[in-house]
């Protein structure tokens, strides 16, 4: 009997691993703890898993599929770090991860941030643009540029700040030319 219940347990996590199942912690220490043990590094996945489109693509794309799963396998510890609107959660796990959120300044979700077993962090990406397993995982292995939401920010402030200087451009440009016109200034109006 005790023969069968191993072979069945050694069957079940074989299984798990063929089709890249993980297991994710909620409790970072404990995945850290984890982490050297194995000599492994440690995924924070911010995500609000019942109510973020881009966070449940993510998932469905990228952190589900059996290629990223044998991957993690072998070199992740993983962490979600989850803020769902109408999921139950404990009290104190929403503030461990409040805490976290505002430990690693996460604004946005999906943010995937990749820490080595000592948690210091390595790579982050914010967002999910549509890409498969082998994307993310060369983001993780620093082989391709991680997303930002931080990038599209500043591009904007760069053409904000463009306009405003187009219509200072164009401000002094009409002062300029009022005060070379004869007669520039006054209501013709009023003359008569």
């Amino acid at each position: 009997m005790r023969r069968l219940l191993i072979v069945l347990l050694v069957c079940g996590v074989a299984l798990r691993v063929a089709a890249g199942e993980v297991e994710w912690l909620t409790d970072l220490p404990v995945a850290l703890a984890k982490a050297k043990a194995e000599q492994k590094r440690v995924l924070l996945d911010f995500t609000g898993s019942d109510w973020c489109p881009p966070c449940q693509a993510l998932k469905k794309n990228v952190l589900s599929s059996p290629e990223f799963g044998a991957y993690a396998q072998t070199n992740l510890v993983l962490v979600e770090v989850d803020f769902p609107n109408g999921k139950a959660q404990s009290e104190t796990l929403k503030q461990a991860n409040e805490g976290l959120k505002e430990k690693f300044g996460v604004s946005g979700f999906p943010t995937t941030v990749l820490l080595d077993a000592e948690g210091k962090e390595l790579r982050r990406a914010e967002g999910y643009d549509d890409g498969g397993p082998r994307d993310f995982i060369a983001i993780l292995e620093g082989k391709a540029p991680a997303r930002s939401n931080k990038f599209v920010v500043e591009v904007a402030e760069i053409l904000v700040v463009g306009l405003i200087l187009m219509q200072l451009v164009r401000w002094a440009e009409a002062k300029r030319l009022k005060r070379r016109s004869p007669g520039a200034g006054k209501n013709p109006k009023l003359e008569t």
